[in-house]
């Protein structure tokens, strides 16, 4: 194959003379030359220039013997003088082919990487779905290098990078980008800097930032993905990767020349695969002599006319005698016949090597491959018409026979923490540090020591940045974790359950477990979340039930998981975020029932677990269903008499209780009686920051062994001398029962909290109604509970305004019984409304989403409202030395102020006073080393100090 081209480098001098160039004779083998320097040379005129390609001469011919070289007379010189192509084949891997590269010199890859070569993909089939390069360390699923090109979408994505996933970028790709002609493909990324970028024929084509996972790359796979699927259809040439970021004129200068050490990127190339072959199976790496060795592998190659890459220079030129005349031309037609070699089919044998032992697989190991062509009949052609004319019979020379190979697929026993479905990202932002969720995984105890490995899955990894922190908490817990069972494997290994396999035991079929016998209480964990058309959506399927069935005497516990999810504390989201649905809400936690199952199981002795679902409605429905269910074994209560502090729901920061915060009044807590015997009062002590004004509640009722409720606490002074901001509150159990509680040290709880906004004493409310006002209402509620306006808005489409002249904390509350707000995108049949506050000029100090769902609360203060200052006079209080000693002084008070001292634990202790150089002195020698406050009442307003004693 010969294409001759002369480009112009200097202005030429047009004449009416010939061209001779000397008498050197070279042999150009399957070469394609291009002249760089043309001295002397002169051209008859007339001559047209294009003024892009710089072409003056070209002439092409093709040679399909490597054997038979072409022989031109030519000169030689000290200067370049042409270009060449040594190369035009290329590989054909749209037969399934593929090849395996296992090259050492990969593992330099670190932080940086770009991979570059030219494709030709086959019109014919292209768009669908194919991988033309597949990267990974140690193990397959391990993704980090993989090209589209393209997908069957007809994007071009190229995943770079792993750690738990991979980072990614893509782009919608014409046509004629990845089909029908060569093409020219660079892909690098910068995991530093977390620059990815694509290049396409020389030119940027797309890019992005922010992509910093390190690459790990030890193994490649040219034309498939890990699973031998996606096969490329079509060619590919001139394949390179290195291990630093290449620039776009080193991308423009691997694109047009073949790689030597001239290559100013040179010391970063890895490998270099020229693919020049032409025959077998194995593609050779001119950079480190290490090959790959494909399977159902073609060779192609281009006629002279076509070559267009894997140029290289050289001081060798041809004589070529340009001669100007006129001549006489005749078309000849002529038949010519060819013919195509056809390729033999390989056959791969494989055995079982057995893991047995390991946590891995057993491996599928290749031992022998063999080409063989298929025993067919061989058919004979008219040459000319290509009719028919009949056939040969071959003779069959031997017989496979397909077996399938026995072996074992070890996977690792997922124990399932928690199922989160993240949120409907459409128009939400969690701000720059995102949200956090908390939650108590104590009955993983059992799982959560030594080395570890957490995972997510299920694909919400891929849409938000998400990080996991274990909390251990030290101390003693109110009853130790003996075993956790995860009693079935749940989606992350056998996928989604649909109801009929279910409830014929094709999934979750009855499994007898061993009952610990050191435990004696039990609960069963069961998380359910249902999916497809009729699954997800209870008013789609209905009503579905779930049970679990022991020992094939009970069927207890029957629950349904339907979710309301117009309630969410994550708003207004995109999407059909209101919507209920079976076990899960975008945005929070799958719902979790737990279930005392200890009067069906008997320690020691073996039980049947069986879970089953109730009959559908639609019988031919879609129900599918992810599930995780759990036994977790407790020993004994360690506490006798033990209450605790789960939570403060209210005021909090935790994106969990968004929907109720931030408050100013009525502070609400969770208890929970941790200890054997029932709980019928629990003292609370409550206050803010540094304790200026503590508060007590004593909560009475029953609370069962383990059993838990929420206290709303009364305001009383708590929300007295707020700071601006890093407002914490505390709470803390006095005693239970009237007793002493008997382990202190989950006793207390402290919540950082935003101060609720400020609005004037005067204010006006305002609420426009869309056409479903019969779901509208709203209150609004002083910080007694007690409801000072109720508007039921029974009007559509009308403005409501109510005005206020009020001082104190107050809660706005609006309700709407449809669940989806004033205004929402997939009901705009019900219009759009909207909710505000202003003052009595009309501006809008509060706007409110029209998107909430079902309802939304607001809690503010009123200007006038005392709840960030505490009395002037307290101001000018001052105790010393603080810590102290012996005594402490007091300035500021005047002979009127009542003075006490109590403790964290609301105890009062005497007040002995004297005045030392007319400052009152107080004595505290008898008090224990600790924390006190002093409190000064002065008519109805009292300030209080906080000191250290020693």
């Amino acid at each position: 194959f010969l294409k001759i081209s002369i480009k112009e480098t200097s202005e030429t001098e047009l004449s009416n003379q010939a061209v001779d160039l000397s008498g050197f004779t070279t042999v150009f083998d399957n070469h394609y030359i291009f002249f760089n320097g043309i001295n002397s040379t002169v051209f008859t005129s007339p001559f047209e220039w294009d003024g892009v390609s710089n072409l003056v001469v070209e002439m092409n011919f093709t040679n399909s013997t490597k054997d038979d070289p072409i022989a031109l007379l030519g000169t030689t010189g000290n200067e370049v003088r042409s270009l060449y192509s040594a190369n035009n084949y290329s590989i054909n891997l749209g037969q399934q082919g593929a090849i395996e590269i296992s090259n050492d010199s990969l593992q330099s890859i670190e932080n940086e990487i770009t991979i570059a070569f030219w494709t030709y993909g086959n019109e014919d089939i292209l768009p669908t779905n194919t991988t033309v390069l597949y990267g990974y360390d140690t193990n397959p699923g391990n993704r980090d290098l993989n090209i589209h090109l393209p997908w069957s979408n007809g994007s071009v994505f190229f995943d770079c990078g792993f750690s738990g996933g991979y980072d990614r970028i893509s782009k919608m790709a014409n046509d004629n980008d990845y089909s029908g002609k060569w093409n020219h493909w660079a892909f690098s990324k910068n995991a530093s800097t977390g620059s990815m970028k694509i290049y396409l024929n020389g030119s940027l084509w797309t890019s992005s930032t922010g992509n910093t996972k390190a690459i790990n790359l030890m193994n490649l796979i040219v034309g498939t993905d890990q699973n031998g699927n996606n096969n490329y259809k079509g060619r590919l040439n001139e394949l390179s990767v290195w291990n630093s970021e290449l620039s776009l004129q080193d991308i423009q200068l691997t694109m047009n020349t073949s790689i030597d050490s001239e290559h100013p990127a040179y010391e970063n190339l890895v490998a270099y695969y020229p693919i020049s072959e032409g025959e077998g199976f194995e593609i050779n790496d001119a950079k480190t002599g290490e090959s790959g060795t494909g399977t159902n592998v073609y060779w192609s190659y281009e006629r002279g006319d076509q070559i267009q890459r894997g140029f290289k220079e050289t001081s060798i030129r041809p004589n070529i005698h340009f001669v100007r005349g006129e001549y006489d031309k005749t078309v000849i037609e002529s038949t010519s016949l060819d013919s195509l070699a056809r390729f033999p089919n390989s056959v791969n044998k494989y055995f079982v090597q057995s893991n047995e032992g390991q946590l891995k697989h057993d491996d599928i190991l290749l031992e022998s491959t063999e080409y063989l062509f298929e025993s067919i009949d061989e058919m004979i052609y008219d040459g000319i018409t290509g009719e028919l004319l009949g056939s040969n019979p071959v003779e069959t020379e031997g017989s496979i026979t397909i077996e399938s190979l026995d072996f074992f697929r070890r996977f690792p026993f997922y124990n399932e923490i928690m199922s989160f479905v993240t949120p409907y990202g459409i128009g939400i932002d969690f701000g720059e540090y995102g949200k956090s969720w908390y939650f108590d995984v104590t009955d993983f105890t059992p799982l959560l020591k030594g080395d570890k490995r957490v995972n997510m899955a299920l694909g919400g990894q891929w849409q938000e940045e998400m990080d996991i922190s274990f909390m251990f908490i030290v101390g003693t817990p109110p009853r130790d974790v003996v075993e956790f069972n995860q009693l079935w494997q749940g989606t992350n290994r056998s996928g989604a359950a649909r109801i009929n396999a279910i409830n014929n035991d094709e999934r979750y079929a009855p499994i007898d477990i061993e009952v610990n016998p050191n435990a004696v209480d039990f609960k069963l964990r069961s998380t359910i979340t249902g999916h497809g058309s009729d699954g997800e959506f209870e008013q789609n399927g209905g009503t579905v039930y779930h049970y679990v069935n022991f020992d094939g005497e009970y069927e207890e516990n029957f629950w349904s998981v339907n979710t309301e999810c117009s309630e969410n504390p994550v708003y207004p989201q995109g999407g059909t975020w209101v919507y209920d649905r079976q076990g899960w809400c975008p945005g929070e936690r799958s719902k979790v029932e737990v279930l005392d199952v200890t009067e069906f199981v008997t320690p020691g002795e073996n039980v049947e677990f069986d879970y089953g679902c109730s009959e559908p409605a639609n019988g031919a429905g879609d129900y599918r269903y992810h599930i995780a269910h759990q036994l977790v074994s407790y020993g004994p209560a360690n506490f006798n008499l033990d209450a605790r502090i789960n939570d403060v729901i209210a005021p909090s920061k935790k994106a969990l209780y968004a929907r109720v915060n931030p408050i100013c009044a009525n502070p609400i807590i969770e208890i929970q009686n941790t200890g054997s015997s029932d709980i019928t009062s629990v003292e609370i002590q409550y206050y803010i920051n540094e304790g200026d004004n503590i508060e007590t509640f004593v909560w009475e009722g029953n609370l069962d062994y383990m059993e838990s409720t929420t206290v709303q606490l009364p305001t009383g002074n708590a929300f007295y001398g707020l700071a601006t901001d890093n407002n914490v509150f505390h709470a803390e159990i006095i005693n239970v029962n009237g007793q002493t509680d008997e382990y202190e040290f989950n006793n207390s709880y402290s919540s950082a909290f935003d101060r609720v906004k400020v609005i004037p004493d005067e204010f006006v409310i305002v609420v426009r109604t869309n056409f479903n006002s019969s779901e509208n209402s709203y209150e609004l509620w002083n910080d007694k509970k007690e409801v000072i306006l109720a508007n039921s808005l029974p009007s559509p489409n009308k403005i409501y305004r109510d005005t206020f002249d009020l001082e104190g904390c107050f809660k706005m509350k609006l309700r709407d019984n449809g669940d989806d707000g004033l205004a929402w995108w997939a009901n705009p049949a019900q219009g759009t409304g909207y909710a505000q506050i202003r003052d009595y000029d009309g501006n809008v100090l509060h706007d409110f989403n029209a998107d909430f769902g079902g309802g939304f609360e607001l809690s503010f203060v009123t200007e006038s409202f005392n709840s960030t200052k505490e009395p002037e006079w307290g101001s000018i209080i001052k105790v010393y030395p603080n810590p102290a000693l012996e005594s402490i002084s007091v300035t500021g008070v005047v002979d009127r102020d009542r003075l006490s001292i109590y403790d964290v634990a609301g105890r009062s202790y005497t007040c002995s006073t004297m005045c030392v150089s007319g400052v009152p002195q107080i004595d505290i020698s008898q008090l224990n080393s600790g924390i006190y406050f002093l409190s000064i009442q002065r008519k109805e307003s009292v300030v209080v100090k906080r000191f250290v004693v020693k």
